[in-house]
Formats: structure tokens, sequence, C-alpha cells
């Protein structure tokens, strides 16, 4: 079964599979985009399990492991390096507000530190939006997309693993999740 395999690897792995979901609230999100909770769109929440809503997508590459099933580890895609494909997620979304920002949340888990340094990814979406970020455990990793001036179509925003090293533990994606504010 592949639970059951999967906690064997959760096992040899400390850490991989914790969760640490912190939906952070309306009041945290207006504070992030300089706004009023009352103008805040969404929230669109895509994951393994939940990965369409009308027109916006979730595609995952280089997993090793997809969940998407709604069980006792919830849904999760698991990357673990080397992979033979650049691992990464990547959401496509139809703007609640065109004449508004975004703000877009990946939900992350890495190995514990004891296994590894920091993981670095990259975040890259319109207008600019690109950062790297490291990190060394469960933690969301945002980026504001700005107005986008004439867009018609959907927003793309992706998170890709940079630095692979096959030294480093694995990570987990968990949720992505699109806001705006007008």
């Amino acid at each position: 079964m592949p639970n059951q395999s999967f906690a064997h690897l959760s096992q040899r792995y400390p850490g991989i599979v914790e969760e640490a979901t912190r939906f952070v609230s309306h009041e945290h999100l207006a504070g992030m985009l300089e706004g009023s909770k009352d103008t805040l769109g969404g929230p669109l929440t895509l994951s393994c399990g939940v990965p369409r809503n009308g027109s916006s997508s979730l595609s995952i590459t280089g997993a090793e492991w997809v969940n998407t099933e709604f069980d006792s580890l919830g849904d999760f895609a698991w990357f673990f390096p080397p992979s033979t494909l650049s691992p990464g997620v990547v959401v496509n979304f139809e703007p609640f507000n065109r004449l508004a920002q975004h703000l877009v949340e990946f939900q992350i888990s890495v190995g514990s530190g004891s296994q590894s340094g920091p993981q670095r990814f990259h975040l890259e979406g319109p207008m600019g939006l690109s950062e790297d970020v490291s990190i060394t455990q469960t933690q969301l990793i945002s980026g504001v997309v700005d107005v986008v001036p004439g867009s018609t179509g959907n927003y793309t925003v992706s998170l890709s693993q940079i630095d692979i090293n096959p030294q480093n533990a694995g990570w987990v994606f968990r949720w992505v999740r699109v806001s705006s504010i007008a």
C-alpha cells in the first residue's frame, strides 16, 4: 500500500512530513498587502487533492510521490533529490480583480536541519516577481504579484528548487493559496 511505504520513508527522514499548516488570517493578509480585510478577494487554495478550480490550476514537476487522497497524511507532493525533472510547483490562476495585487503563498516543509542545510527555492511570476528564498523548516514562501496592465488572461507563478544537492533531505509541498486586495 502506498501510504505504508511513505510512512517508512517518513520514519527514515524525520520531519519531512511534519505539517505546521498556518492559515494566515484575513487581517494579516490585508496587512501584508496594505489594505483592509474587507477588500480581500479569495482566497483560492489549490493542493494535490484539489488541483483545479474553474480556470485556475496547479502543476507539479519532478515529484517523487504525489498523494491526492485526504487520508491521515493529507494530500501532498514529496520531492527528493536527485530528480530527472526540475522539481517545482506552478499555479496558474485567474485574477480576482485585475486592478489589484495578488498574494501567492506556497506551504512547504523541508527535512530536519540535522539532515540537511537550508533548501533554496526560486519564486517567479509576472511583473518582475523574482526572488530566491532559503528555508530550513516548514513555512510559507510568498510573493506579491503586482497589477498586470492590459492583462486578459490568467497569471502564472512558479516555485522551483534550486541548488539541488543529493545530500539534502527532501521537501513536501502541501498547498498554494492566492488572495487579492482591491
